[in-house]
């Protein structure tokens, strides 16, 4: 017998209102090879083709990470488009600032950055593997894409930033999921319930 308990997300981006219409893609997490930074390069490279006024910000680098990629972002003539920003463990700004979560990662377990996002009303577009099918809702809080597909990453990041009506829509229902089945309370209480039993 298997019992799942899942994260739960920061009770603080609950409160969060994403900014929709902002043009902010937002990526959270240590930059390693797992994460697929040089897809995420990719799609930057080309949604600000299309969208040359949309910003990528990914946060959680260390020194070393943040140097590596400030060397391929000079190369690929995308520092007016990247910000990439140190770990830092107070989220809110980033997430009310963005108006899409995007993760790429090749490989992941069921990550706190994506339901994060979810709290935060952000639609999210992701890889479809790992522990994030458990999260994210193809089509309904956001979408699944396989993760060495640039065009569609991009596709569905340029559907969200061109139609506000279905970014919020997408974000909203994300809301309510994360609220359902991510909660601090409800974490707490399957644990209790799990070492009682």
């Amino acid at each position: 017998k298997v019992d799942v308990i899942y994260n739960s997300f920061n009770n603080e981006l609950i409160q969060s209102d994403p900014n929709i219409n902002g043009n902010v893609v937002l990526t959270v997490g240590r930059i390693n090879p797992v994460k697929n930074p040089i897809i995420w390069l990719k799609v930057v490279d080309k949604a600000t083709k299309k969208r040359p006024s949309t910003k990528f910000i990914w946060v959680g680098a260390d020194e070393e990470q943040m140097k590596q990629m400030s060397n391929k972002i000079k190369e690929k003539g995308l520092v007016e488009n990247i910000q990439i920003i140190k770990y830092d463990s107070n989220l809110f700004d980033y997430y009310s600032r963005a108006s899409i979560y995007f993760q790429p990662s090749l490989s992941e377990s069921h990550g706190i950055a994506v339901i994060d996002a979810m709290a935060a009303g952000l639609p999210c577009v992701v890889s479809d593997v790992g522990g994030m099918r458990e999260s994210v809702i193809d089509n309904e809080t956001g979408y699944l894409i396989n993760p060495k597909n640039v065009s569609g990453f991009v596709a569905k990041i340029i559907t969200l930033l061109e139609n506000e009506e279905l970014a919020r829509t997408l974000g909203s229902k994300g809301k309510i999921v994360a609220k359902k089945l991510f909660s601090e309370n409800l974490q707490k209480n399957k644990l209790a319930t799990f070492i009682e039993s």
